[in-house]
């Protein structure tokens, strides 16, 4: 099977939604019951910033190209929204002081961010508007999905 058939799919419905050029929410409830969390600080970045959503019970959620990609573009902020358990498949990412990792509940996320599929990653502009979105699943899909980031950012040089 291809991994990208091997996306958990959580939403019952498919449809197509076109992300690009919406803002990401300022406001987010994570999980079930849970407390509203504030994304603002996703609005106000000096060159963008990625989210990415990912579960530690999804086989095609692996962590290499997350970390890969936030060790390569230094310049932007991240998120890592994930379900499940911090397992040792998150070892690296805890290793990052300035990326926060967030429990989820992937249904609750996915009806605020219209996602119907893990892992899923969207790009942001420095105003908090989705320049990118889409699942991946190695270093070559997230760089293709954050492209317009790169395009205008990256020549300031990697750290």
């Amino acid at each position: 099977m291809e991994p990208v058939q091997e996306h958990r799919k959580f939403l019952k419905k498919r449809e197509n939604i076109n992300h690009i050029g919406s803002f990401f929410p300022k406001h987010m409830e994570l999980e079930e019951n849970g407390e509203k969390i504030s994304f603002e600080w996703l609005h106000k970045t000096d060159k963008g910033a990625l989210v990415f959503l990912t579960s530690s019970a999804c086989s095609a959620c692996r962590i290499e190209p997350i970390y890969h990609f936030i060790l390569n573009y230094r310049q932007f902020n991240y998120v890592v929204l994930f379900e499940g358990e911090l397992d040792e498949q998150y070892t690296e990412l805890m290793s990052l002081d300035d990326v926060p990792l967030m429990k989820i509940n992937a249904v609750k996320i996915g009806g605020y961010l219209q996602v119907t599929s893990i892992p899923w990653a969207f790009a942001l502009n420095r105003l908090g508007q989705i320049v990118g979105a889409g699942i991946f699943n190695d270093d070559e899909h997230l760089e293709q999905l954050s492209r317009p980031l790169l395009r205008v950012y990256d020549s300031v040089g990697r750290k």
